[in-house]
């Protein structure tokens, strides 16, 4: 596969659907193939892996001060004070992929299950970015 297949995907297309194929589960592109393409786009604009790392680590804060809620009753809706706060951690990126994948994924964040996807998703993005973060460039 060529760089410019992987630079090519937007999180807008991929994620036009929301996070969960039809049965209601997650979609596996989102843990693989995406979460790879959205990595080579970091490294294509030499984002600082701290700045994906500070907001993962923000968002898994957001969602421990409500675990039972995440696992109890993941469809239950954010409250305003937990959906502020992911509005915070939202704003604090400086990186053009990650403002397109939170746009893309803003309308989805409605309840727990969502935002977990979310998350979920930039831990596997910042894993495939580590790795990939120090290659060399193709000729």
């Amino acid at each position: 596969m060529e760089n410019a297949e992987l630079l090519a995907v937007q999180p807008s297309e991929y994620l036009k659907r929301g996070f969960y194929d039809k049965n209601g589960d997650l979609l596996e592109e989102l843990n693989g193939y995406y979460s790879l393409c959205m990595a080579y786009r970091l490294r294509e604009e030499h984002t600082d892996i701290d700045q994906l790392q500070d907001i993962v680590v923000r968002l898994k804060e957001i969602a421990s001060k409500r675990d039972s809620a995440v696992n109890d009753n993941p469809h239950l809706p954010l409250d305003d004070a937990n959906a502020a706060a992911f509005k915070a951690v939202e704003k604090q990126t400086t990186s053009p992929t990650i403002r397109a994948i939170f746009d893309a994924a803003n309308k989805w964040i409605t309840d727990w299950k969502s935002f977990s996807s979310l998350t979920l998703h930039l831990q596997r993005i910042l894993s495939q970015y580590a790795l990939i973060k120090n290659l060399p460039d193709k000729d």
